[in-house]
C-alpha cells in the first residue's frame, strides 16, 4: 500500500481538537467527531444537507496543497481538474481518529509519501506507528513540498524512492 499525502494523524485538519488522548474506542465520540466535521465542511463549502458532494474553494486550500515552487500555471491546471469531494467520506478521512483502526489492520508492506514543507500530518515521523501489523513501514518525507508532491519540483525524488521500495520488497509467499 502506498499511501502519497495521506496520514492517520490528521489532527486539527477539520478543526477538530479532541486531542490524541480523547481518541479511546468511543463509537459515540467518534461519531460526534464525524458529524462536526461533515458540518464544518458544508459550512465552509457551501453544500446542502442534503448534497452528497461539495467543491472546496481552491483558493483557500493553496498554501496546504501546493510549496511556493510550483508554477501558477500548474496550479491553475491542478485547480481546473478538481473533482467533487463526497462529503460524508472527506468528513470522516480528516477526522482525528477515524482511520486509525483501519491502518492498524493492514498487514502489507506500507510506503507513506509526505510533504516535508506542509502537509496533513503534524508529525511525519510518528506515522509509521499507525500500521503496528504491517511486516514493513517505510515513511518517505520530501522536504520542500507540501500535499501535492505530485506538483513540487522535487516530485522525481519521491517517484524514485517509492519505485526503490516496491523493486526491494521480497516476493509474497
Amino acid at each position: 500500500v502506498a499511501l502519497l499525502g495521506y496520514t492517520v494523524d490528521v489532527a486539527g485538519l477539520q478543526g477538530d481538537d479532541a486531542g490524541g488522548a480523547a481518541l479511546g474506542r468511543d463509537d459515540a465520540a467518534l461519531a460526534a467527531r464525524v458529524l462536526a466535521s461533515e458540518r464544518r465542511l458544508r459550512a465552509s463549502s457551501g453544500a446542502p444537507d442534503d448534497a452528497l458532494s461539495t467543491r472546496l474553494d481552491r483558493a483557500r486550500t493553496r498554501a496546504l496543497f501546493h510549496a511556493p515552487d510550483v508554477p501558477d500555471d500548474v496550479v491553475a491546471a491542478d485547480d481546473a481538474a478538481a473533482t467533487r469531494l463526497p462529503v460524508r467520506a472527506a468528513a470522516e478521512v480528516t477526522t482525528e481518529g477515524f482511520v486509525g483502526r483501519f491502518a492498524a489492520a493492514i498487514d502489507v508492506p506500507v510506503f507513506l509519501g509526505i510533504g516535508g514543507g506542509v502537509d496533513v500530518s503534524p508529525a511525519p515521523h510518528r506515522e509509521p506507528a499507525a500500521f503496528p501489523a504491517a511486516r514493513d513501514v517505510t515513511l518517505f518525507v520530501l522536504e520542500g513540498a507540501a500535499h501535492c508532491h505530485n506538483f513540487a519540483s522535487g516530485r522525481h525524488r519521491l517517484w524514485d524512492r517509492l519505485a526503490a521500495w516496491a523493486a526491494s520488497l521480497p516476493p509474497r509467499g
